[in-house]
């Protein structure tokens, strides 16, 4: 009797050892809380406290030479999502994504409607822009890239990577802010030698973050 009850808990060990080695470990969401509500503070100077968490699965991609590929056999991407002060219809005012089983804040968001508003100069300078172009908006987007670019390098080295050489950012686009009037959401990629890649979003002519997330 005593060597079946042996038997029955090695078997019982096994079992669980195999689920925990095909699940990896989570750092729960309590750290996950803690290194998101870290992330978003520091990004944005703001001292958030509390925030909800929620944990995601995302469908896993393979990475080769520059393309995304899906073959199946991917472990999912475990996410916990933080969000300070939620609301309803899914809206927040900060929002970050934590790597679940690494336990690294890796993007921050913020609310459009938190952003500062424009001084006056400003406000003249983008609907003058605005009123005189002959093809819709497109002074305002040739005057945001080139003035945003310097500002977004600088508050990316002064916030992260002071001494890291970089390449030249890649702008991939940019569009119409939906908050302020005629500001422009203009996008770069920020790339450091050591092959790190970061996505980042800073509104013109304000230049303040509006998000910032590292992709690898």
């Amino acid at each position: 009797m005593k060597r079946k009850i042996v038997i029955l808990i090695v078997c019982i060990l096994c079992v669980s050892l195999l689920f925990s080695a095909c699940s990896p470990r989570l750092v729960g969401e309590a750290k996950a809380k803690e290194a998101g509500l870290a992330f978003i503070n520091m990004v944005f100077d703001v001292n958030e406290t509390e925030a909800v968490v929620e944990y995601h699965e995302y469908v896993g991609l393979t990475y080769e030479d520059g393309y995304a590929i899906q073959y199946g056999t991917e472990e999912p991407d475990r996410v916990y999502v933080i969000k300070v002060n939620p609301n309803e219809i899914g809206n927040f005012d900060y929002y970050a994504e934590v790597n679940a089983v690494t336990g690294e804040a890796y993007r921050a968001d913020k609310a459009w409607e938190l952003l500062k508003p424009m001084t006056a100069e400003q406000q003249v300078r983008v609907d003058e822009l605005y009123t005189h172009d002959e093809t819709w908006s497109s002074a305002l987007f040739e005057a945001a890239e080139p003035e945003t670019g310097p500002e977004a390098m600088k508050w990316f080295q002064d916030k992260f990577h002071p001494d890291a050489p970089m390449l030249p950012m890649i702008y991939p686009g940019s569009s119409e802010d939906e908050v302020l009037r005629h500001a422009i959401d203009v996008e770069y990629y920020v790339v450091l030698r050591d092959g790190t890649i970061y996505l980042l979003s800073m509104v013109w002519p304000t230049f303040e973050i509006l998000m910032i997330e590292r992709i690898n």
